[in-house]
């Protein structure tokens, strides 16, 4: 969420922070409940401009994971492989997506390279483009990594993905202090924002960013919309055999924990049992089993299978599963059954005693599908964060830019301007700025953009589309104030943004002893 916004846009958008929400967030950094426990999902912000050095591309970017620290880049600057970073492109005027650019990560194997990412446009049922590319891969050096930045030379499109500087700047809780004071009745604006601490410095997030010629965006007048969206991906099984688990002690010789399944039906069933053990102390379990290991037993008594540690055996395709167990002590078996009944047994490796787990899944292979879960969505800044109620947070997110222009949410959204007093007016302007075509960034690709930092000529920013630098703060402050102007004193990024693609500002790195870390909380 930015600055230099139009003045009469931004006060419907934006006046209402400070009634509905007890402290101001950052423009999407953790918006809802699922969103903020999803990190990996969470969209910080989403940017759409024309790039300032050749306004015939168009840069879309957009940041996830807020608040990393860079001494934790190398364990948590990384992408989810099961979350797909989406922009869905609106072309025509309408609320309709046209075409949407997908963006997935290859699982992390190593410290040593970036993952690498696979980029691909589809419109309707025409692939524009696909390619992989790698990420950069963050370090703990004292100097940020090199940008890795690589173009398509079939269409055009250049890529950068990784950890960067958190463009956004905000005084969290000199704005919190403020809004309480106006929620009391009686506003100390100069008391309020004397702090002058940008609550972003010093912090990472992690980004993602595609310049792309504009011939790519085909569009009736020269007005495209963009939403940001972040899917998880979660598998979906059959319905004749889920799960089956069963806890319990083990204590050695005779004393196992059993387990039992049935395969119904007349078709074989791949499963997977897992013996688990040592993993069970993260969720406080008392006693866990050290050295699980399994037998699989038909209804024969006939031994099917066994396995102690899993990485012994059937690593690479219990790894395929995504039911791996997560401790290489803990055992799990990879099996394709005939229709009957099954005895699986946990024991102990060692003969030690413990709780242990038995668990029993169906991948269902003929028909398992992987089905994508909406966890995130952004277009206008603070829609979210600030429009919608607490408790329909989650509801918004999994909505759509349709369901935003037939009124699913417009009902609280105009319940929570006019318990501000917002007039008739600025509540039309809200609503056509993020309900009556839905909640899309949408740019004029015909009004230039110039200057450093990914542009900053007057304007050619917010709500005309979203440029790193734009600061919407102080023109959020004039109106919440009647048009009185009081600056938040935060007007820029902590680091200065660079002037070429990707724009983002390298990451922040590990400082020495006795060297300022640039947070400002």
């Amino acid at each position: 969420m930015k600055k230099n916004i139009s003045a009469v846009i931004l006060l419907a958008v934006y006046s209402i922070i400070f009634l509905s929400y007890r402290s101001a967030r950052a423009a999407d950094h953790g918006d809802s409940p699922t969103a903020s426990n999803d990190p990996s999902a969470d969209i910080n912000d989403v940017f759409f401009f024309l790039d300032p050095n050749d306004n015939s591309r168009v840069v879309l970017c957009m940041t996830t994971r807020g608040f990393l620290v860079p001494s934790e880049a190398v364990n948590m600057g990384i992408f989810d492989p099961k979350v797909v970073y989406r922009f869905l492109i609106e072309e025509t005027g309408d609320v309709i997506p046209d075409a949407r650019i997908d963006v997935t990560f290859a699982p992390r194997t190593t410290t040593s390279a970036g993952q690498v990412a696979t980029i691909r446009m589809d419109q309707g049922a025409t692939n524009v483009f696909e390619f992989s590319a790698p990420a950069t891969n963050p370090t703990l050096n004292p100097d940020p990594p090199a940008q890795v930045i690589t173009t398509d030379s079939a269409s055009g499109v250049t890529f950068f993905a990784g950890e960067v500087d958190d463009p956004f700047f905000f005084d969290i809780p000199a704005f919190s202090r403020f809004t309480a004071a106006v929620r009391a009745g009686s506003p100390n604006p100069a008391a309020a924002f004397t702090r002058a601490r940008d609550s972003f410095a010093g912090y990472n997030t992690m980004s993602i960013a595609l310049s792309l010629p504009k011939s790519i965006l085909p569009n009736a007048n020269g007005v495209v919309g963009v939403e940001g969206m972040t899917l998880r991906a979660v598998p979906q099984f059959g319905s004749t055999l889920g799960n089956l688990a069963t806890r319990g002690p083990v204590e050695g010789g005779s004393k196992v924990l059993i387990g039992g399944l049935i395969i119904s039906g007349t078709e074989p069933k791949q499963i997977i049992v897992r013996g688990i053990g040592p993993s069970l102390a993260a969720s406080n379990v008392p006693g866990p089993l050290p050295d699980p290991t399994l037998r699989l037993f038909n209804s024969q008594a006939q031994l099917v299978a066994s396995n102690d540690n899993w990485q012994d055996t059937q690593a690479a395709e219990i790894s395929a599963t995504q039911f791996a167990p997560t401790n290489p002590k803990e055992s799990a078996i990879l099996a394709t059954l005939q229709p009957g009944a099954y005895t699986v047994i946990l024991d102990d490796a060692a003969g030690a005693t413990g709780i242990g787990v038995v668990e029993t899944y169906d991948l269902d292979v003929a028909n398992a599908t992987v089905q994508l879960h909406t966890v995130d969505r952004m277009g206008v800044p603070a829609v979210n964060v600030a429009l919608i109620p607490f408790a329909r947070k989650d509801e918004y997110n999994l909505g759509t830019p349709e369901e935003d222009a037939n009124g699913r949410f417009a009902g609280d959204i105009v319940a929570t301007l006019k318990a501000l007093g917002t007039d008739d007016t600025n509540i039309a302007i809200l609503a056509e700025v993020a309900v009556n075509h839905g909640d899309y960034l949408r740019l004029n690709l015909n009004t230039a953009n110039t200057g450093p930092g990914g542009g900053n000529n007057s304007g050619a920013g917010f709500p005309n589309g979203r440029r790193l630098g734009d600061d919407v703060i102080d023109t959020l402050l004039f109106f919440i104030l009647n048009q009185k102007s009081l600056p938040d004193n935060v007007n820029a990024n902590d680091v200065p943004l660079q002037d070429t693609f990707p724009f983002f500002a390298k990451a922040q790195q590990p400082r020495d002893s006795g060297v300022d870390d640039n947070t400002r909380n």
